[in-house]
């Protein structure tokens, strides 16, 4: 392995240790906070509020155009030129954050939710905090630093999680989620550009960021792609179905997906720029394969696990109210598996150059998700949505393993034989699971939960050290001896 891959798996190590630790930390807060608000929320405020991020999240990537990723991949841009996209991406926010104070009531409108009008304006001050945020987070992200910028969103994610509690103790309702999400956002903003020992200067030379803007676009119509392919549900379900069924619906994602979000937040951010400065490198492919390997090996066992408890689990720690959440939540956790190992292979597209793939990949599934969602939802309700994400999600996954090999000239078969390993350990654990809850019948649902997790955690292991033991035995002489020292 060349000096250069040492580096990258170096500077890997490094941040997605702190990395891992803040984000697990952060997921196992959230996670925390989501049973403790279902308790104090309705299910339309879980709905409405869900509806709100839709929007936000379109804002927010308008106001990136996809810069950020271009400040990581351009490891050589001057100063000026970064004072120049800050200036850029502030006027796009000030003209956005304008727009939705007076764009609300039509949102509201066409989402048939009224309560949206006075709940977009609240969340649009975010939009004023993305200009800092992006930049500062670009820098660091570019430097190697991505520790220091998950320590910072630890904090942030603290913040959030106890000002959304004690306000939704005190019954402010959806406005809760909106008041916490903008104190998290805007200290994220102030402490990364502390952080990453970058300060906005008086300059705008418009010349030196023109290269970046075809990079930035490919990248901003992938990420609108996607963005529409991973919330058409969301506004499907809310238009059609009402914030109460959304409700139900969101906390099932939530669940399922919290772990796709910890992968998409700390992996993802940590082999990017690592991909990105291997991108010419011979062992390119290699790192690809083997950290695609390594993923899976950890994410299956956990969505798949998910899945096989759905039923106990909702019970136990949401309540019956919730019950209404135990599908969505066996089908989403599927979903959120083929999302988290169809993820990888973009990123290592992008940094090559290469960010039509996932363009194409997102452009005929949101086609395809947003006709037959609103069939289905329409004219079967909850139910027949869930059964169309089991047929789509798969088929985009295949789609887009096959473009992205050959975008970066990896055999799919060789692909697929090597993560063969942990995909069948994990189809074991499902159906050894599965069995065992037949012979639980009598139990409570506390008990059938301690014992059904047990198992799972026993056949997959048992599965894993038998299909894809190199692996196993890998991760386990890099973990041990982290865990001995803190021992």
């Amino acid at each position: 392995m060349t000096s250069e891959v040492g580096v990258a798996t170096a500077s890997i190590r490094k941040s997605l240790g702190w990395t891992t630790f803040a984000k697990i930390i952060a997921q196992i807060t959230t996670f925390a906070s989501t049973l403790v608000l279902a308790r104090l929320l309705v299910k339309a405020d879980f709905g409405l509020f869900a509806l709100a991020l839709v929007y936000m999240a379109l804002c927010d990537n308008l106001v990136d155009f996809g810069f950020q990723s271009s400040i990581i991949q351009r490891r050589d841009l001057a100063v000026p030129a970064l004072a120049t996209l800050y200036w850029m991406l502030n006027a796009v926010a000030i003209a956005l954050c304008g727009l939705t104070m007076f764009a609300a009531p039509v949102v509201a409108s066409f989402m048939r939710e009224p309560h949206l009008s006075g709940l977009l304006p609240v969340l649009a001050a975010v939009l004023l905090f993305a200009p800092t945020t992006i930049v500062s987070a670009g820098v660091l992200s570019r430097d190697m630093r991505v520790d220091v910028l998950a320590r910072i969103e630890l904090v942030a994610a603290l913040i959030r999680v106890t000002v959304t509690i004690g306000l939704a103790y005190l019954e402010f309702g959806v406005m809760s989620f909106a008041l916490g999400y903008v104190a998290e956002r805007g200290l994220i903003a102030s402490s990364a550009l502390i952080a990453s020992r970058w300060q906005p200067i008086a300059r705008f030379e418009p010349r030196s960021v023109l290269p970046l803007f075809s990079f930035g676009a490919q990248i901003t119509i992938a990420r609108l792609l996607w963005l529409g392919t991973t919330r058409i549900d969301v506004l499907v379900i809310g238009r059609i179905l009402g914030t109460d069924t959304l409700g139900a619906y969101t906390i099932a994602s939530q669940i399922a997906m919290a772990f796709f979000q910890f992968i998409a937040s700390s992996y993802y951010r940590v082999v990017y720029p690592a991909f990105s400065r291997l991108q010419a490198s011979s062992h390119r492919n290699a790192f690809v394969e083997k950290s695609s390997v390594y993923l899976a090996l950890v994410a299956l066992p956990v969505f798949g696990g998910i899945a096989a408890v759905a039923g106990p689990f909702v019970e136990v720690f949401l309540g019956a109210k919730w019950s209404a959440s135990v599908a969505p939540l066996q089908v989403l956790a599927l979903v959120a598996a083929l999302q988290t190992m169809g993820g990888l292979l973009p990123q290592a597209a992008n940094a090559i150059g290469r960010t039509d793939v996932g363009v194409r990949v997102n452009l005929v599934t949101l086609l395809v998700m947003a006709s037959t969602f609103y069939l289905a939802a329409k004219f079967g309700g909850l139910e027949a949505l869930l059964v169309t994400w089991c047929v789509v999600a798969p088929v985009r996954f295949l789609l887009l393993c096959n473009l992205a090999c050959k975008a970066l000239g990896i055999s799919i078969s060789h692909y697929a034989k090597l993560h063969l390993g942990p995909a069948v350990s994990c189809a074991l654990m499902v159906a050894v699971v599965c069995a065992t809850e037949m012979l639980l019948a009598s139990l409570s649902a506390a008990s059938k939960l301690a014992v059904e997790i047990a198992v799972a955690a026993l056949s997959y292991l048992l599965g894993a050290l038998w299909f894809c033991r190199p692996y196993v035995l890998a991760v386990a002489s890099a973990v041990w001896p982290r865990v001995r020292r803190i021992a």
